[in-house]
C-alpha cells in the first residue's frame, strides 16, 4: 500500500479538483471514519476561513455520516487546537482539520489526527489511502452538529499553559494572517495583559496568507519599528508556525526560536529538521547541546522527540514543539 494521496502534513491540493472535490472528500471522510471508528462514535471537525473550506466540511460530514459517524463541527480554529480538543475530549476518536495551512486561498488540505491529538503515522496514512482508493461500505447514518464552545475552551488552555506569566506593559503586534487565530491570537495576549496592535485578522475567505503572516512579515516589521513596539508575532493561515520579529525589526525564524529556547532552558539536546543550517548546529554543539534532525515535517519531528525524551523540536519554517 502506498500514501500517495499524503504529503508532508495530510492530503493538500487546489480547492475543487480531486482528492479536493466534494467525490475525494466524501471518499476521505469515509475512509477516516472506517479506519477510526465504529458507527456511532464521534469525529471532531474544524477549519480555516478559506472560502472553500465550508464545502470541504460538508462533503467530509456527508462521507462521515454514511459510515454511521456523528460529526461535531467547532468551525474556525488553529490546527493546534483541534488537535487539543480532540486530545482532551473522550468522545472524539479522531480529529480532522481543513486547511492548506500557510498556502494562499486557492489551495486547501486535510489533516487527520488520532484520538490523542497528534498526527499519523506513514503506515496510518497507507491504510486510508487505500480505503480512499476502494471505497468503504455504508454502516448506517450520523448526525451532525456544531459547537463553537470549543475554541473558548482552547482560549483559556493557552491562557493557562503560561503558568501565570504577565505581559502588562508588552507592547506587541500580532499578524494572524488572516487566517484561523484571528481574534483569538489578540484575545489570549490581552488576557496576559499585553497591548496589543492586531494585523491581519479580518478574514474574508480570499486574504488568507496573501501579503501577510509568517510567509511575509514586512509589513509586520515596518509595525514593530514605526510604533516602537517591544517584538512582533506573526502566524500562518492554520496557526501551526510562527515567526517573530525583535524591537529592530528583525525576523527571528524557527532555528532562532529553538536555539532561544534550547540555552534558556538548559537542553541538554534539540530536534530539528534537514533543511536547519550549519552554523545552527555548529553553535549548539559549541554550547554542547545536541541536535538531531529530522525528515521536513513537524510529525517527523514529534517522532525523534519522542525517541530522544527531548523537550524541544521544530523546523526553519516556524513549526515549533514543545513536549511540556
Amino acid at each position: 500500500m502506498t500514501r500517495e494521496l499524503f504529503g508532508t502534513d495530510g492530503v493538500r491540493g487546489l480547492a475543487g479538483e480531486y482528492p479536493l472535490n466534494d467525490e475525494g472528500a466524501q471518499r476521505i471522510g469515509r475512509a477516516v471514519g472506517t479506519h477510526f471508528a465504529q458507527a456511532g462514535q464521534q469525529i471532531l471537525i474544524g477549519c480555516d476561513p478559506r472560502e472553500s473550506s465550508a464545502q470541504l466540511v460538508k462533503a467530509l460530514t456527508e462521507g462521515l455520516n454514511s459510515v454511521g459517524i456523528n460529526v461535531v463541527s467547532a468551525g474556525m480554529l488553529p490546527t493546534p487546537g483541534l488537535a487539543y480538543i480532540t486530545r482532551e475530549h473522550d468522545e472524539f476518536v479522531a480529529g480532522i482539520m481543513v486547511t492548506a495551512s500557510h498556502n494562499p486561498y486557492q489551495y486547501n488540505g486535510i489533516k487527520v489526527f488520532d484520538a490523542n491529538g497528534g498526527k499519523l503515522p506513514d503506515n496510518t496514512e497507507a491504510i486510508i489511502n487505500h480505503l480512499i482508493e476502494e471505497g468503504a461500505p455504508d454502516r448506517g447514518q450520523g448526525n451532525f452538529s456544531e459547537d463553537h464552545n470549543l475554541i473558548h475552551q482552547y482560549e483559556d488552555f493557552l491562557v493557562n499553559s503560561t503558568s501565570g506569566l504577565q505581559l502588562n506593559g508588552l507592547q506587541i503586534a500580532v499578524d494572524a494572517a488572516n487566517g484561523a487565530a484571528s481574534g483569538l491570537a489578540t484575545r489570549v495576549l490581552e488576557r496576559l495583559g499585553a497591548t496589543v496592535t492586531s494585523l491581519s485578522d479580518r478574514p474574508d475567505g480570499r486574504n488568507i496568507n496573501a501579503g501577510c503572516g509568517a510567509t511575509d512579515t514586512k509589513a509586520l516589521q515596518q509595525v514593530v519599528v514605526d510604533q516602537k513596539l517591544a517584538l512582533g508575532i506573526a502566524l500562518d493561515g492554520d496557526a501551526d508556525r510562527i515567526i517573530m520579529v525583535d524591537h529592530q525589526g528583525r525576523e527571528v525564524r524557527g532555528d532562532y526560536l529553538l536555539y532561544i529556547l534550547a540555552i534558556t532552558n538548559h537542553a541538554p539536546g534539540i530536534v530539528a529538521t534537514v533543511m536547519s543550517n550549519v552554523a545552527f548546529e555548529k553553535e549548539l554543539t559549541r554550547r554542547g547541546i545536541e541536535l538531531v534532525r529530522a525528515a521536513v515535517g513537524d510529525r517527523y519531528v514529534l517522532e525523534e522527540l519522542l525517541k530522544t525524551g527531548y523537550k524541544f523540536g521544530g523546523e526553519e519554517a516556524g513549526h515549533i514543539i514543545m513536549m511540556d
